[in-house]
């Protein structure tokens, strides 16, 4: 199968390791193209066609959304695509487009709730919402919540899990250090950046001696500052982001702290893990945390967060039974197994209804014809594009709360002249 993968951007995070582990199990019997936004990672996608620095913005013009339309029209004719599986954010705008254009499926991933309430203007919320609904013709998701609130946002929409996979034969079993020394893997970014400090804040009430952080992000500098100001330069280390994590932990640490992916991959490694994510500290990963995560992609979002004390007592018993961890690892293996999951998830594109309700072709063609006399207006913000979709969509829509949502803008707009 010849498949176009769509993404804002392919830099350094969990996105980037769970494309490129796709595209490393099935590039054998598949051909697999590029399109990205911005494309700075040091991941090998050369057996494949790489196209980058289209606009995939919220602050995109009309003009650059119609040259990110054409330009996937025309991968999509060169390359023989046969299937777009698109990822967020505002890649799925231009993507959506193309793939109605040329009367081919397009798929898309939830990797968690920003995949549906990123929206942020007048016109990318109400076009995501009818896309949603009737042109993305199926929605694969990492977890059952993800699933849960696609049927909550658009009953019809078809969805499937598939969960976030892992080459069980890359992360094989390493040797664990019992020198209470430990690895916090996360990117360093305004949404992890509270409980990375919260870690590292009570290292020495929780038995932790020193920390090594794997990761990057905007929130480095904040950190350093934290780091410099609590004097933990000789407990704290900030190692930056490595694409051989692999070989770079095996034989130094005693357990991981992270969450999602990395959660997986450590406990496959036989790692102890503790989870974390939205800015709290859920604890150990023993059995019972594994059968609650293991459909919720080891997210801790509707977990309380444990106290200190408690995760003391686990940490210390993780010092003691060290042994005790092949369990685990086991199951991940069975049940996050790349090549396993890829297989349902190639007999799932195969198996894509194309849906088009909205006739998108015509969208387009208006937006285009507005190119030639305001081509710098912002497409998600243009009064002149909210007409065009309300021509088109409002008369079309099952959604009531979508059909609520033009009225609302109309009766914003009307007030906008009023008091003009």
């Amino acid at each position: 199968m010849n498949i176009l993968i769509v993404s804002e951007n392919f830099t350094k995070g969990g996105l980037e390791t769970q494309v490129y582990t796709q595209f490393s199990i099935m590039k054998k019997n598949n051909n697999f193209s590029f399109a990205f936004g911005k494309y700075t990672s040091l991941l090998d996608l050369s057996d494949s066609k790489v196209y980058q620095n289209f606009s995939f913005s919220v602050n995109s013009t009309v003009e650059q959304f119609c040259e990110d339309v054409d330009r996937l029209v025309d991968i999509i004719k060169k390359d023989n695509i046969e299937v777009i599986h698109v990822h967020p954010f505002y890649s799925i705008f231009p993507a959506v487009f193309a793939a109605k254009i040329t009367n081919i499926p397009i798929v898309y991933t939830y990797h968690g709730v920003i995949s549906l309430n990123f929206p942020s203007k007048i016109n990318d919320n109400l076009l995501f919402k009818a896309i949603i609904e009737s042109e993305i013709d199926k929605v694969f998701s990492v977890s059952q919540t993800g699933i849960d609130a696609i049927r909550n946002f658009s009953p019809n929409t078809k969805t499937v899990l598939i969960k976030n996979a892992i080459d069980v034969k890359k992360y094989k079993k390493h040797t664990i250090k019992n020198n209470k020394i430990w690895a916090l893997i996360s990117r360093i970014e305004k949404d992890k950046i509270d409980e990375i400090i919260r870690i590292i804040s009570n290292m020495d009430e929780i038995d932790i001696k020193k920390i090594c952080i794997y990761g990057d992000g905007n929130e480095v500098n904040k950190l350093k500052e934290y780091i410099e100001l609590y004097h933990l330069e000789e407990k704290v280390f900030l190692m930056g982001y490595k694409d051989n994590l692999y070989e770079e932990l095996d034989g130094k640490y005693n357990g991981i702290l992270g969450s999602s992916r990395v959660s997986l991959e450590a406990i496959s490694m036989g790692y102890p893990t503790i989870l974390l994510g939205y800015g709290k500290i859920a604890g150990l990963i023993d059995m019972k945390l594994f059968n609650k995560l293991k459909n919720e992609n080891f997210i801790n979002r509707g977990l309380p967060e444990i106290n200190i004390k408690e995760l003391k007592l686990q940490i210390q018993n993780v010092y003691k039974n060290l042994d005790k961890r092949n369990k685990l690892s086991k199951m991940v293996k069975n049940e996050y197994s790349a090549e396993k999951i890829y297989k349902q998830y190639i007999k799932e594109l195969y198996k894509v209804e194309r849906h088009n309700v909205y006739n998108i072709s015509e969208i387009y063609n208006e937006i285009c014809k507005l190119k030639l006399i305001e081509k710098n207006e912002k497409i998600y913000s243009s009064r002149n594009v909210y007409y065009i979709l309300k021509k088109y969509v409002e008369k079309e829509t099952v959604l009531i709360p979508l059909k609520e949502e033009f009225i609302n803008f109309d009766l914003y707009y009307s007030i906008i002249d009023a008091n003009n």
